[in-house]
C-alpha cells in the first residue's frame, strides 16, 4: 500500500489571487462596521457567511463587488493583506502573486 500524500505539509504556490476575492466574510463584516455600514445590508451573506456555492457568475461578481465596496482606506487593504498572509502561511504556502484593482477602491472614495 502506497503511502498517502501529505499535501498540507509541502510548500506550494498560488498564481493570480485578487486579493479583494480572497477578504473572508468576518472580516468583511468588520469593514462595512467599521464605515458605519449595517453589513447585513451592504454585503449579500447566508447566516453571516458567503454561499457554500455560487449559483452563478453574476452571484460571484456581486459578491465581490460588496466586498470590494467595503476596502475604502489604506488601514482596510493593510487589514486585508495581514489577514490573507497569515492564511496563506498556514497553508504553507511559500509564494503568491496577488493583485488589487487599484481603480475599484479610488472610486470608492480611498486616495490614490
Amino acid at each position: 500500500m502506497a503511502d498517502q500524500f501529505d499535501f498540507e505539509s509541502h510548500p506550494k504556490i498560488e498564481l493570480h489571487v485578487h486579493l479583494e476575492g480572497s477578504v473572508a466574510a468576518e472580516t468583511a463584516v468588520k469593514l462595512a462596521a467599521s464605515h458605519g455600514y449595517d453589513p447585513e445590508a451592504v454585503l449579500p451573506l447566508i447566516e453571516g457567511r458567503y454561499p457554500k456555492r455560487f449559483t452563478d457568475f453574476q452571484e460571484f461578481i456581486d459578491i465581490y463587488l460588496a466586498v470590494s465596496a467595503q476596502i475604502r482606506d489604506p488601514v482596510d487593504l493593510r487589514l486585508i493583506a495581514e489577514v490573507f498572509a497569515h492564511a496563506q502561511a498556514k497553508q504553507n504556502i511559500i509564494y503568491t502573486e496577488t493583485t488589487f484593482t487599484a481603480i475599484t477602491h479610488v472610486g470608492n472614495g480611498m486616495d490614490p
